[in-house]
């Protein structure tokens, strides 16, 4: 085999080493930086996900106490004026959902 001489040198100078090094360290760089940034959005999301659990469970002791207070009420009237002073009931709404599947 016959080297050409500018080959040898550029190969043992360090040039093709350090473009082989710079090749693998980007390619390491790009790597870490996407694992990062896949990390964050999964801790994002977690975060949102326990933001929108927290919400939903307060909603829910929110609407308990409201349900609660409209029941105390309820029997207070009906205890003191009687059934008849309480206004009619109106039918409970149907979700839009169940009105499609009806059709």
């Amino acid at each position: 085999m016959n080297f050409n001489s500018e080959w040898l040198n550029l190969i043992l100078g360090g040039g093709f080493v350090a473009t082989i090094g710079a090749v693998y360290k980007g390619l390491k760089e790009y790597r870490e930086g996407s694992w990062r940034r896949k990390d964050s959005a999964v801790a994002d999301l977690e975060r949102w996900r326990k933001q929108s659990d927290d919400a939903r469970e307060w909603e829910a002791v929110q609407h308990q106490w409201w349900r609660s207070w409209a029941g105390r009420l309820e029997y207070k009237i009906t205890s003191t004026l009687g059934p008849e002073a309480l206004p009619t009931k109106e039918p409970y709404p149907t979700h839009p959902k169940d009105k499609e599947d009806t059709k």
